[in-house]
């Protein structure tokens, strides 16, 4: 893995986590101002604007999951694992947030809009360095 890899898959992570803690959307207007917001909370992170943030370290399907609600194995996960370890991005958050991604991956014959972080291998390491079943 680069380095890049490691910074996309964390702020991959962080996006769906603060999500997360954001909540579902109660309207498409409401959902687009959560992304936002969680855009600029990573880029923060990361010390970038929210424009290159949003473009190069956040993987666009856990915006998409996000928007159609299907991000919700990763939103009980991260409130699982922040009542145990009091922290957003353990291993079991990381692994929730890869099967949301390969889910959609395989819902789209595949194709990942940012290769190298999904894998199509049945025992897989993120980049982070945990390894999934």
């Amino acid at each position: 893995f680069t380095a890049k890899d490691f910074r996309t898959w964390a702020g991959t992570v962080q996006a769906a986590c603060v999500l997360a803690d954001i909540g579902p959307a109660g309207t498409e207007a409401e959902s687009k101002r959560n992304i936002r917001e969680a855009i600029a909370t990573v880029a923060e992170l990361l010390g970038n604007t929210p424009t290159i943030c949003r473009k190069c370290y956040v993987h666009p399907d856990v915006l998409e999951a996000y928007a159609d609600g299907s991000l919700t194995e990763v939103a009980r996960v991260t409130k699982r694992s922040r009542e145990s370890s009091k922290t957003s991005a353990s291993p079991l958050v990381e692994a929730a947030v890869l099967a949301c991604l390969e889910a959609r991956s395989a819902g789209n014959g595949g194709r990942s809009a940012n290769s190298g972080i999904v894998s199509s291998s049945s025992s897989r390491k993120t980049p982070s360095g945990s390894k999934t079943a």
